[in-house]
């Protein structure tokens, strides 16, 4: 989505400033998803580093990244 708009991201805070700025911000993308985002993150790194996780949590954050594919799909093609 951010390339989409000739941008790059240099971590994974700068991604998520930007994709808040560019389609949060607009109103382009609910903030709901850009949550996920964010604790699909935190739960990757639970999950690398302390060998903590869950099928519940996995699941549910599944259908968010799908939502999340879906409109970020239609940004792209919109472009």
């Amino acid at each position: 989505m951010i390339y989409s708009r000739n941008f790059r991201e240099s971590s994974h805070y700068c991604l998520v400033e930007a994709i808040r700025a560019l389609f949060v911000e607009t109103h382009r993308i609910p903030v709901a998803l850009l949550e996920g985002l964010i604790e699909a993150k935190d739960l990757r790194e639970d999950a690398d580093y302390h060998n903590r996780w869950s099928q519940k949590g996995c699941e549910r954050l599944l259908a968010i990244a799908r939502k999340f594919v879906e409109m970020a799909e239609g940004i792209v093609l919109q472009k």
